[in-house]
């Protein structure tokens, strides 16, 4: 590529190199057809990771029942932000470790709602 720049260069000076830009110009059609196919690959990968998500959503709603979620195993930074607890904080590490703790204490799905999970429980 820089060379086709020093080229570009050469040729705004006058300078005589008919047969460099042809070199030059097949290089760069080179690289765009290149750049053109891994575009087109990028793309059809895409659709296919849209389509493997959406029927990877279509089963996770199928088998979580009513009332209940998935949620992530250690707690996301937004998540404990929205407890209003800074990363930066010293009550982060704390924050952490309650929600594993909550996740660890959380009724197993056994085909129960959490209302019926919580009435057992009690």
């Amino acid at each position: 590529m820089s060379n086709n720049v020093s080229l570009l260069a050469d040729l705004r000076a006058g300078k005589n190199c008919a047969q460099e830009a042809a070199v030059a110009i097949a290089q760069l059609e080179q690289e765009v057809e290149a750049l053109q196919s891994l575009y087109e690959h990028a793309v059809e990968q895409r659709g296919i990771a849209q389509l493997e998500n959406t029927e990877l959503h279509k089963k996770l709603k199928q088998t979580v029942p009513d009332g209940w979620q998935l949620v992530p195993i250690e707690p996301t930074i937004r998540m404990i932000g929205v407890a209003g607890v800074h990363r930066e904080s010293d009550e982060y590490t704390g924050v952490k470790s309650t929600y594993r703790a909550m996740l660890s204490a959380a009724p197993q799905h056994e085909g129960l709602t959490p209302n019926e999970t919580n009435q057992r429980n009690s």
